[in-house]
C-alpha cells in the first residue's frame, strides 16, 4: 500500500496556499504607484473641496467576463477618505472618476470610460487646517463592506495632505452660506448657521432628471398615453442668463434648459425639487437612471446594475451645485413602487452607496428610500442605517408612504434612529389632523418627526379651478398643524399639463407664489415658530376651515377659509393687549388693524383690505393673521422707558420672562436690548 508522506505534502499544501494567496492579491492589487493627490474646489466652509487620488486604471464597464478590465472599480475597490480638523474628524466614501472630464465628452459608450481618478467630495463645517488620509482597498464586494480591514491596502492607500478652509463668502439664499441642513431632534430641520427651514417644492415632474441633454438620457419606455417623457424645458431656456450655470459636453454647450427651470423655479420661491432617480424597470418616466448599464435597451451594453455611468453622473453634480447655489433642495428619491424589489441586495448597496459618494455633500439633502415604498420595516431599517453609516453629514432619511396610509404606514419606523421624517401621500382634506397626529406620535416614540406632505392624489386642474380649496387645506393645512414643508403633484392631464411630462414650471406659477407667501408668513411673521404648537380650539368661525399655531400667551398664528365669517380667537386666562396683524395669502400684504384685549373669547374683526389695482385678490375670503402680546420697553414698569429698561433685560438674558422678549423670538438677547434702544431715541449713548 502507498503511504502519503505527512510532512511532504504538508509543505507542498503551505506552497500552494501561498501561490493562490499570491494569485488572489495580483488580482485585487495593482502596481505600486507614487502618492499622488490634487485639492480642488472654493476653500470655504460649507462649499465643496474636492480630493483627487491618481490611481489604478480601470473602466466604467465590466461584465466578470475574460475580455474586460480584471476588476470592478465600483464594487472591488473602496475608497475612504478621513478630514480631521482638530477633534472633528469625517469619514467619507470616494468613488471611480474614469479621466475625471466624463461631464464635457458626448456620447461615449461605456468601455470607453476609463482612467485613473479617484475622488471624494467633502464639505467642510469648520474653517481652519484639515489634513485627510486616505484609506484604499481591494476584495471582493469591499465596496458594500463595512468592515474597515475587509480586503487589503494597495496603491495610494495611506495617501496623505492637508488644505486650509476660509469662512464662507456667500449669502442670501445660496446654502454655501447657511451650512448643513440637519435633522436637530424637532419638528423642523436647521441650517448650520442656526436657521431653521420649511420646504415649499415642486413634486411634478417626478423625473426630473429625465432630461434630455444628460449622456445616455432617452426614453426608455415610452408610454401609450401622454408620451414621451424625456425633458428639455425648453421654455425656460430664456431664463438660463438670469443665473448661469456650468454648461457641458463637449462644447460647453449643454444643460441651458435645466438651469433655466431651476432658476425661474428659485425665483417663484420653490426651494425643493422632488427627483425619482431609478425610474425605470416599470418606473413612471422610464427615463432616469444611474447606471451605465441598466438592461439591454442601452446599446453595447451587458446588464449588471453593478456599474455606473460616470460623464452622467458628472452632469448631475453641476446641476446639484447649482441648486445649492439657488437655494433648492435635493429631494432625492431613490426607488419607486414599481422597481422598489427590483434590485438584489448587492445592487442596492452598490447604488445606494455610490449615490452617497457623489452627492451626499450637498448643503441641503433629503434621502428618501423610495416613491410608495412597499417593502417591509425591516429591510426599510436596512437601508435607512446602511445609509446613515455611510453619510457622514447625517442628512435626514424618509421614505414616501403609500396613498392614503399614511396614519398607519409609520408605526413600525417611529422612534428608529435612522429615520427624521415623513413623506406623505394623502389627500389635501386630511393634512391638518395628520400632521398633528404624527407630530404627536413621533414625540411619544422619543423622536420627533419632520411632517412632510409631499404628493396629494388629488390632481390640480389645469385651469386651477381647484387650486383655492386645495391650498385652504393642503398649503395652509399642512403648515399650521406644524408640517415641515409640502410639495406639489399635478396627476395625469394633458400632453403639457401632467406629472412626468410637465416642461413649463410657469403652468404652475400661481401655486409656487402661494406657497412661497405661506412660508413667508412663518419665517418673517411667526418669527419663533419651531416652538409654537398647533391647537385649533383656539378658534372658531361661522364657516370654513380654521387653524391656529400658537405660543400661548405671546404669539398666535390663525387661518380662516373664510375671515369674513366672524373670527374668534380664546384668550380665555392672557390679560393684556394683543396686536392683529393680517396677511394675506395671496399677495404677502400685511397689515395691523386694532388691538385686542385678552381675557376672554375675543373678535378679530373683518380684514382691513380694501380691493386695489395694487392688490387685487386681497378681499377674497381666506386670511391669515399674527396676533401678538403688546409688550412694552418700559420693561421695568416704572412708567418710563429708559437705561435702565435695558439693564433689566441683559439681568435676564437666559431667563423665561416673556415680558423682557420684545420681539417674541423666544430668547431674551440683544436683539431685545435694541427694541429699548430704538425707544430711548438720543439717549442711547446710555445703554449698555
Amino acid at each position: 500500500m502507498y503511504r502519503h508522506n505527512r510532512s511532504a505534502l504538508s509543505a507542498w499544501r503551505i506552497v500552494l496556499l501561498a501561490a493562490v494567496a499570491l494569485s488572489l492579491a495580483w488580482m485585487w492589487a495593482s502596481p505600486a504607484r507614487a502618492q499622488d493627490s490634487t485639492v480642488s474646489g472654493e476653500l470655504k466652509q460649507w462649499h465643496t473641496v474636492e480630493v483627487n487620488f491618481d490611481g489604478p486604471n480601470a473602466c466604467e464597464s465590466w461584465s466578470g467576463g475574460a475580455d474586460e478590465a480584471q476588476f470592478n472599480p465600483f464594487l472591488h475597490r473602496r475608497l475612504l477618505v478621513t478630514f480631521t480638523n482638530g477633534e472633528t474628524t469625517h469619514t467619507v466614501p470616494g468613488f471611480f472618476n474614469a479621466d475625471g472630464q466624463g461631464a464635457f465628452v458626448d456620447e461615449r459608450v461605456p468601455s470607453a470610460e476609463c482612467g485613473t481618478q479617484w475622488a471624494v467630495r467633502f464639505t467642510p463645517d469648520q474653517t481652519g487646517t484639515w489634513s485627510y488620509s486616505a484609506s484604499f482597498r481591494a476584495g471582493e464586494n469591499i465596496a458594500v463592506d463595512a468592515n474597515p480591514a475587509a480586503g487589503v491596502d494597495v496603491d495610494f492607500d495611506g495617501a496623505t495632505g492637508s488644505f486650509v478652509v476660509e469662512p464662507s463668502d456667500k449669502s442670501g439664499g445660496d446654502f454655501r452660506g447657511k451650512g448643513i441642513l440637519r435633522y436637530v431632534g424637532e419638528h423642523y430641520p436647521r441650517f448650520d448657521n442656526g436657521e431653521y427651514y420649511i420646504k415649499t417644492g415642486s413634486d411634478s415632474p417626478e423625473n426630473f432628471m429625465g432630461f434630455a441633454d444628460f449622456h445616455n438620457t432617452f426614453d426608455h419606455e415610452i408610454r401609450p398615453v401622454f408620451g414621451p417623457f424625456v425633458h428639455t424645458y425648453q421654455a425656460h431656456l430664456g431664463d438660463y442668463s438670469a443665473n448661469p450655470g456650468p454648461l457641458w459636453g463637449a462644447n460647453r454647450d449643454q444643460g441651458r434648459g435645466i438651469y433655466g427651470a431651476l432658476n425661474y423655479l428659485s425665483g417663484v420661491g420653490v426651494n425643493s425639487v422632488y427627483m425619482i432617480n431609478y425610474g425605470i424597470d416599470g418606473g413612471d418616466g422610464g427615463d432616469t437612471w444611474a447606471w451605465s448599464c441598466p438592461n439591454a435597451l442601452v446599446p453595447d451594453c451587458n446588464e449588471t446594475k453593478l456599474g455606473f455611468d460616470i460623464s452622467k453622473l458628472n452632469q448631475w453634480e453641476l446641476v446639484y451645485q447649482h441648486m445649492d447655489e439657488v437655494g433648492i433642495q435635493l429631494h432625492f428619491v431613490l426607488t419607486e413602487m414599481e422597481n422598489d424589489n427590483a434590485l438584489s441586495e448587492l445592487q442596492w448597496q452598490l447604488y445606494f452607496r455610490e449615490m452617497v459618494a457623489r452627492f451626499g455633500h450637498h448643503n441641503a439633502l433629503i434621502w428618501n428610500l423610495g416613491e410608495e415604498n412597499q417593502l417591509d420595516d425591516a429591510t426599510k431599517k436596512q437601508q435607512a442605517a446602511f445609509i446613515r453609516a455611510l453619510d457622514p453629514y447625517d442628512h435626514p432619511i424618509t421614505v414616501h408612504s403609500l396613498s392614503g396610509q399614511a396614519a398607519t404606514y409609520y408605526n413600525g419606523l417611529l422612534g428608529d434612529p435612522n429615520f427624521e421624517a415623513t413623506s406623505i401621500q394623502g389627500f389635501t382634506e386630511t393634512y391638518n389632523g395628520l400632521v398633528q397626529d404624527l407630530r404627536a406620535r413621533s414625540v411619544q416614540a422619543g423622536r420627533p418627526w419632520i411632517i412632510y406632505t409631499d404628493e396629494q392624489p388629488d390632481p390640480i386642474f389645469e385651469d386651477l379651478s381647484n387650486w383655492q380649496d386645495l391650498r385652504n387645506q393642503g398649503l395652509w393645512g399642512s403648515l399650521m398643524g406644524g408640517g415641515g414643508g409640502i410639495q406639489w403633484y399635478i396627476g395625469y392631464q394633458s400632453e403639457t399639463f401632467g406629472d412626468v411630462n410637465l416642461d413649463d414650471f410657469r403652468l404652475l406659477g400661481p401655486i409656487y407664489e402661494d406657497a412661497t407667501h405661506a412660508r413667508n408668513f412663518f419665517e418673517n411673521y411667526l418669527i419663533d415658530y419651531p416652538n409654537f404648537q398647533p391647537d385649533n380650539s383656539l378658534v372658531s368661525a361661522a364657516a370654513g376651515d380654521r387653524y391656529a399655531f400658537a405660543k400661548p400667551g405671546l404669539a398666535y398664528g390663525l387661518y380662516f377659509e373664510d375671515a369674513f365669517e366672524e373670527p374668534t380667537l380664546d384668550l380665555t386666562g392672557e390679560a393684556g393687549a394683543f396686536t392683529v396683524g393680517w396677511y394675506s395669502p395671496r399677495t404677502g400684504r400685511y397689515e395691523e388693524a386694532d388691538s385686542v384685549n385678552g381675557g376672554g373669547v375675543v373678535s378679530l374683526g373683518a380684514p382691513p383690505f380694501q380691493e386695489q389695482a395694487a392688490f387685487q385678490g386681497d378681499s377674497t375670503t381666506d386670511y391669515a393673521l399674527l396676533v401678538s402680546r403688546v409688550v412694552s420697553p418700559d420693561v421695568n414698569a416704572d412708567g418710563q422707558v429708559t437705561p435702565a429698561d435695558a439693564v433689566y433685560i441683559i439681568n435676564r438674558v437666559g431667563s423665561d420672562d416673556t415680558a423682557s422678549d420684545l420681539n417674541l423670538d423666544g430668547s431674551i438677547d440683544g436683539a431685545d436690548v435694541t427694541q429699548v434702544i430704538e425707544a430711548l431715541g438720543q439717549q442711547s449713548e446710555m445703554a449698555p
